[in-house]
């Protein structure tokens, strides 16, 4: 949030709270407007929100035509638009200036692991002495 936009009105700063509590993003005035020159922020159409969160998903234009219900020309077409708009050169660029925008949330899944690398219980020593070899007595 830009310094100006909670100096002169706390309202942008308890939107920004609530948005965040709520699981959601806050983008401040600035940024929504584009006055930061250094960080535009250009607002996009509903279909252009899908395709940034698509590619954000890492699903190539076949894929994304498939998930829109379109032709692959169709997504290509929507993918280059979308560069355009954020005035950006790739797929990459277009998901990093949306989420330095508020534009898209990564949501990173949790990393299987297979059981043979998942760390052992420890025993406890009740059950660590009960495990041990016991001397076979002769008869």
């Amino acid at each position: 949030m830009a310094e100006a936009d909670f100096v002169d009105d706390q309202q942008p700063l308890q939107a920004a709270v609530l948005a965040v509590l709520g699981g959601h993003s806050y983008r401040s005035p600035s940024l929504r407007t584009g006055i930061l020159p250094y960080l535009s922020c250009p607002r996009l159409t509903p279909r252009e929100y899908e395709v940034l969160d698509l590619l954000a998903s890492g699903l190539s234009d076949r894929e994304i035509a498939k998930r829109l219900v379109v032709s692959d020309e169709t997504a290509h077409t929507y993918t280059k638009r979308l560069l355009q708009t954020l005035n950006v050169h790739n797929r990459l660029q277009a998901v990093l200036k949306g989420m330095r925008c508020g534009m898209v949330k990564i949501q990173l899944e949790p990393m299987h692991i297979p059981s043979f690398l998942q760390p052992r219980p420890r025993l406890s020593s009740e059950r660590r002495r009960a495990t041990k070899l016991m001397p076979v007595r002769p008869p």
